[in-house]
């Protein structure tokens, strides 16, 4: 299986941080994740301010003041696993603005656009040619901890 075969998604999405973000940018990440970047042998994380948001929360007035305080400082939103989207989103009744904020991210529509999606599916080779097999909505233990898609988010500073 290729997933232990090259670097962990969570691994390449941190060496990505360190090339492509500017020292100092302000990144978001989301409670009961893991924040990126990592340190991948390189004490340079802490030239980022990293902020935590309780998307778990239960929806609520200042839930929702303070998430909104961090968008607004942000320079980057990072969601490092589908734990949040992937659970919250099938319990829309329960978390309704939560759903909402998850909607307009991928609709790049709430100020921060799609910058940097990493993926480790599992693949086989037949005949030299990789056959992937997505499996983002297999078991959250599989998917989250083994080869999570990782989601990069960039604020749109144009909005």
């Amino acid at each position: 299986m290729s997933i232990y075969t090259k670097d962990h998604s969570r691994v390449s999405a941190s060496k990505w941080i360190y090339e492509k973000i500017s020292y100092g940018s302000t990144i978001l990440t989301e409670y009961w994740d893991d924040p990126l970047p990592l340190m991948v042998s390189d004490p340079r994380t802490r030239n980022y301010m990293g902020k935590e948001v309780h998307i778990f929360d239960p929806d609520s007035s200042d839930k929702w003041n303070i998430i909104n305080e961090q968008l607004a400082s942000a320079d980057y939103y990072i969601m490092s696993s589908n734990r949040g989207w992937g659970s919250i989103g099938e319990a829309s009744e329960r978390y309704p603005t939560t759903s909402l904020f998850y909607k307009k991210m991928f609709e790049g529509t709430n100020g921060f656009m799609l910058a940097k999606e990493f993926t480790s599916y599992p693949s086989l080779r037949y005949l030299g040619i990789p056959i992937d097999f997505p499996d983002q909505w297999a078991e959250e233990a599989f998917t989250v901890y083994d080869h999570p898609q990782v989601l990069i988010f960039k604020k749109n500073k144009t909005q």
